[in-house]
């Protein structure tokens, strides 16, 4: 299957990024965002997050859409649902994050 390009944009809410691609959970953790767990996530878009932390649109969204792809180069949908395993026990290892993605996956929506 031919790569393609993540469908990452400015108007993607946070939650939809973070629940497509799991490993864009790092770049906002690197970006000193507390969007991992945050309730908010749900309505603020990639370009709303961006304002709120003051953090430089373009450079945010060329690292979303670096993460997605290493994550699932082939573009798969059983790659973008469940990523890579190796990344899974990386990220199930961070305690901080570990925590915050329990709740979640546990209570998506909440």
């Amino acid at each position: 299957m031919a790569r393609r390009t993540p469908e990452i944009a400015f108007d993607t809410t946070v939650d939809e990024v973070m629940r497509l691609w799991p490993a864009t959970i790092r770049v906002f953790l690197d970006f000193r965002m507390g969007c991992v767990g945050c309730p908010i996530a749900t309505f603020h878009t990639v370009a709303d997050t961006c304002g709120e932390h003051r953090v430089d649109r373009e450079t945010f969204l060329a690292a979303l859409r670096g993460a997605a792809a290493s994550e699932n180069p082939d573009g798969s949908v059983a790659g973008r649902l469940f990523g890579n395993a190796e990344q899974a026990v990386r990220i199930a290892q961070d305690d901080a994050l570990a925590a915050a993605l329990d709740q979640t996956l546990l209570l998506p929506g909440t």
